[in-house]
């Protein structure tokens, strides 16, 4: 389980640090699992990759944004891990969330073993259970989606267009062969030609030689490649 750690107070991160550090020694000696754990003491680095943690302790109170207000920066962009916010003698932060107080986890400062432990226990298995994202980034900007997430994938010379739901899009410098490799987590996806991939669930019409999805694209559909959508779709409906 990944793990990261924000507060802007050194003596009390190296202290959040240690207990985490203890629970993961616990665990690697039952045999289970231990913590990767990152540190942060300021905001733009904790912001940079937050998706990719399974639990996000944080504590802001020496900057003009508090602990809570980096929480919901974490909820805009898309982190849907476990956020555990930290208690403090100058914040009270699920008092200060109000009426969006279920949306976080809190633990008072200083921290207390058995609450730890409770805590971790939810983010054990939120990272269980966790669906597999893909990354997909430019310079403009990073989106973490998963497989439903993506209506289709298209090469277009050097780069990847993806056409995603809610009308989004992004375009990344990559190779449908690369995408392809990784592809076995996501048995939503499926190629149809040597240039584009496409969701099975968003498939309207399979003809002889193209591919209508339910956004109104169509696509032409490769020789040898009409058995993949019956494939995915048999996988599917199978789990």
């Amino acid at each position: 389980m990944h793990i990261a750690v924000c507060d802007d107070n050194i003596a009390e991160r190296k202290q959040t640090e240690r207990l985490l550090g203890r629970q993961s020694d616990k665990h690697k000696k039952a045999g289970e699992e231990g913590f990767f754990i990152d540190s942060y003491g300021n905001i733009p680095a904790f912001l940079s990759v937050p998706q990719m943690y399974d639990a996000l302790f944080v504590d802001m109170q020496e900057t003009e944004e508090t602990g809570l207000d980096v929480a919901y920066m974490l909820l805009k962009a898309g982190v849907v891990a476990p956020i555990i916010l930290l208690n403090n003698d100058k914040y009270n932060y699920k008092e200060m969330a109000g009426s969006d107080a279920d949306k976080f986890y809190y633990l008072n400062k200083p921290i207390r073993v058995k609450e730890l432990e409770d805590i971790l226990d939810i983010c054990i298995e939120y990272s269980r259970n966790r669906i597999p994202t893909i990354e997909l980034r430019n310079d403009a900007e990073t989106i973490y989606a998963v497989g439903d997430d993506i209506i289709s994938v298209v090469q277009e010379g050097s780069y990847l267009e993806y056409t995603l739901t809610n009308n989004r899009s992004i375009k990344t410098l990559d190779n449908l062969y690369n995408f392809c490799d990784g592809l076995e987590t996501f048995p939503m996806l499926c190629p149809i030609s040597d240039n584009v991939v496409v969701n099975v669930n968003h498939i309207s019409k399979v003809g002889l030689l193209t591919v209508n999805l339910d956004n109104g694209k169509r696509y032409h559909l490769g020789m040898g490649y009409k058995n993949n959508i019956a494939e995915a779709r048999k996988y599917l409906e199978e789990q």
